[in-house]
């Protein structure tokens, strides 16, 4: 399912519940949630290559997310995360995750970041990069 027809979904589903004289408020608010947390984590896996010593990834987060594409290299030695490269998404945020990431062990960086929500999506760009680096370690 693509972001417009999840938004589309979402609307429609949580109008309808708004609408209706027999449904408590809080169904209203919890419906979203609700379809949210049963979509899958759709990432996907671009590409994987070896090279100089390097993993070098290449994915696309979930739509439910707004940055649209994940670059980085894991330090196959040692699996410490190098230059990551988020695409789209929140300019300032993806660069600071960009910056604090950096170096960090893959584990490290799964720790810390999984689970993260952004608002109600279920998931965020750091819970992206987390599930991505569990994916290729």
């Amino acid at each position: 399912m693509n972001r417009r027809n999840f938004l589309k979904i979402t609307a429609i589903g949580a109008g309808a519940l708004a609408l209706s004289p027999l449904v408590k408020a809080s169904s209203a608010q919890s419906f979203a949630p609700e379809l949210i947390r049963e979509a899958p984590d759709d990432y996907e896996i671009l590409s994987e290559k070896k090279k100089d010593g390097y993993l070098i990834v290449s994915a696309r987060p979930s739509e439910r997310v707004c940055s649209s594409r994940m670059d980085f290299k894991i330090k196959l030695s040692d699996k410490t995360v190098h230059e990551l490269k988020v695409t789209g998404g929140c300019a300032g945020n993806t660069a600071g995750i960009s910056a604090l990431v950096e170096g960090l062990t893959a584990k490290e960086v799964i720790r810390r970041l999984k689970g993260i929500p952004c608002g109600r999506r279920g998931t965020s760009c750091p819970d992206q990069l987390a599930k991505i680096l569990e994916a290729v370690i």
